[in-house]
């Protein structure tokens, strides 16, 4: 019984681990100025591999852990952007463009919690 709570912590932190090394390739790489094809593909691609390789290191709480991996890898994402968008100096928000910056960015959040949680849930399917 001692062991539950380990897993679970470790299972939670490798994830979160890999989703933001993940997530701040990402936004190296591909950042939200240049918001093509590709990156729409990775926007979606790095929180559902989180997902799924979640799925598999946890064995309960796994939907409420997911949530939690999604909004941390999440956070992990758009802080990222902010620190890539502001060393080059490519945020220039005028007073209007904040509150829409600001609810793309939770809008953002909320994708990569939906979509973590929903391919852990899949990938608890295909494991049973």
């Amino acid at each position: 019984m001692g062991e539950e709570p380990l897993k679970r912590w470790l299972s939670i932190s490798i994830a979160i681990l890999l989703g933001g090394i993940l997530a701040s390739l990402y936004e190296l790489i591909f950042p939200w100025s240049t918001f093509d094809l590709k990156s729409l593909v990775l926007f979606v691609t790095i929180p559902a591999l989180v997902g799924f390789i979640f799925s598999y290191m946890a064995q309960s709480h796994m939907i409420g852990d997911a949530w939690l991996v999604g909004l941390i890898v999440g956070t992990i994402n758009v802080l990222g952007y902010l620190v890539v968008a502001s060393l080059i100096e490519e945020i220039q928000l005028t007073r209007e463009e904040v509150p829409a910056t600001f609810f793309f960015v939770l809008m953002s959040i909320i994708a990569w919690m939906l979509i973590t949680s929903t391919t852990a849930y899949l990938g608890k399917q295909m494991k049973e």
